[in-house]
């Protein structure tokens, strides 16, 4: 059309090229409008779809929780009866008999590869078990992990951080300050402007192995657990920051029972020890 009214004098090439500058700038906009509408209505739909999600997570976050129906005493126990751990096909501890109460602190000690690890697995849960784990007087050995992962917490050396920041990682209802101070790191993190956002990967990086086991125990106690479980977590801290991290966990934390597998270790806040020998779990005086 535009070619035509050249051709026929009524309109210049200067005329038409401007016309079609005018037309882009009149219709760009509604193009653009169009587009945004779209987008919108995509959104829309997806926003229902993580609104639906965060819906059907609630059920695990707030009916759940980790948490053993009915809640706790202050004075509770947990009992282990009768009952095999086996590694692999080997049998490693029998006829298991323990006992500890809220507050106490219990060291697993024996030789390599007598079954410490799985006997604090078995406890988690992680590990298939046929005899009978009573938590304040309640079964939980007939549990799943996620039924009990807030209530008993296990620390490990393998179990990692997760990709982000320090507080993607460490987090709860109690203040983290309090937390990092009670495990010796106030004065490596607290230089930080905000401690929340460092990345966890420049963390470990830049921390010793000490330091990473200590931030760990920090991720399990924002949890407040009812029992921690500490496998071999004060293997690369000092003697002294040991003591001053079970001495924090006892006036925080009174009532939390800590159970400890650790080669080597000694310290007078421990209450109990259990040694496994001869495939038996056996309660020693000390």
């Amino acid at each position: 059309m535009g070619v035509g009214l050249i051709k026929s004098s009524n309109l210049t090439v200067g005329d038409l090229v401007a016309f079609n500058a005018y037309t882009n700038m009149l219709f760009s906009p509604i193009t653009l409008l169009i587009g945004t509408i779209s987008t919108i209505k995509t959104t829309k739909i997806y926003e229902n779809r993580i609104i639906n999600l965060l819906d059907y997570l609630k059920q695990f976050y707030v009916e759940k929780k980790g948490k053993i129906e009915n809640g706790f005493t202050d004075n509770f126990s947990l009992k282990v009866c009768s009952g095999e751990i086996y590694g692999g096909e080997k049998l490693l501890i029998k006829d298991i008999n323990f006992a500890c109460h809220s507050g106490d602190v219990v060291q697993i000690v024996g030789d390599n590869g007598c079954g410490k690890t799985l006997f604090l697995q078995t406890l988690m849960r992680i590990v298939d078990f046929n005899g009978d784990i009573f938590l304040d007087d309640k079964l939980i050995s007939n549990k799943e992990i996620e039924d009990i992962n807030e209530d008993i917490v296990y620390v490990s050396n393998d179990l990692e951080f997760v990709e982000g920041s320090l507080s993607d990682n460490i987090f709860g209802d109690i203040s983290i300050n309090k937390i990092l101070d009670l495990v010796c790191l106030t004065d490596r993190l607290l230089k930080a402007d905000d401690i929340n956002s460092l990345d966890m990967e420049t963390i470990q990086k830049n921390f010793s192995s000490g330091e990473i086991q200590k931030l760990k125990i920090a991720r399990a106690l924002m949890k407040s657990p009812k029992v921690l479980l500490l496998d071999e977590m004060f293997s690369h801290i000092s003697q002294g920051d040991s003591d001053v991290i079970l001495n924090g966990i006892l006036n925080k934390f009174p009532h939390t029972i800590v159970i400890i597998v650790e080669h080597h270790y000694r310290s007078d806040y421990v209450s109990m020890v259990y040694k496994i020998k001869d495939l038996h779990l056996v309660k020693e005086l000390i």
